[in-house]
């Protein structure tokens, strides 16, 4: 019964291997973008590059080095942008511009990546494609409060809050958006701008010991 026991679990473990590496995301970045000839195909939609004389990139989250690293592999060094995550990079990609936010509160680099990225939006015109690319815990990453009254503290104690109040994760970014002066892209704040842009998302998974 106990070596049953123990094969049950190796296979148990062994599939769950299989299935995160399938889910993992150079593996969905292999199968969904791939780009020939100045045409980025993602999924079924296709951008012809050589039509934006500008093409940016905003990657947020614990896995926006991984994220922004699969895009440059399967569509070539063509991009620029802005790379925010919780942990430093091993290596950073030219073009790029490095933030390391807090998680789970926010922090000084957090409001220099919000800053960093509003700026660089707010300078797109008709010319560019802007991809997103979001992965967990971007809520925090980049963040910048919505009055300057607002300090960074008061952010952080309001996250603290939150995270520990037992709420669903959606309640918890209705309260958010309404202190941030970047929740709600594109809705809210440039989806009323000229460029055109496109998102990519990635659920973090944490492996099983």
């Amino acid at each position: 019964m106990g070596e049953s026991a123990t094969q049950i679990r190796e296979l148990a473990r062994h599939i769950f291997d299989c299935a995160l590496r399938e889910s993992s995301i150079e593996t969905a970045f292999q199968r969904q973008v791939f780009c020939e000839r100045g045409v980025l195909r993602i999924g079924e939609d296709l951008y012809d590059l050589s039509s934006y004389q500008r093409i940016f990139v905003v990657s947020i989250g614990k896995a926006a080095q991984r994220m922004v690293t699969a895009l440059v592999s399967q569509a070539g060094e063509r991009f620029e942008g802005i790379v925010a995550s919780s942990v430093d990079p091993t290596s950073q990609l030219p073009g790029f511009r490095y933030f390391r936010g807090g998680h789970p509160t926010p922090n000084e680099e957090s409001i220099r990546a919000a800053r960093a990225a509003l700026k660089s939006l707010t300078a797109m015109n008709e010319s560019a494609l802007v991809i997103f690319m979001l992965s967990g815990g971007g809520s925090s990453i980049v963040e910048k409060p919505i009055d300057d009254e607002i300090n960074l503290e008061d952010l952080i104690a309001t996250y603290r809050v939150l995270v520990h109040s037992g709420v669903p994760i959606s309640q918890m970014n209705a309260i958010r958006k309404h202190l941030s002066a970047v929740k709600g892209w594109p809705r809210r704040r440039i989806g009323r701008s000229r460029f055109q842009f496109l998102f990519l998302m990635c659920r973090t998974i944490v492996p099983m010991q």
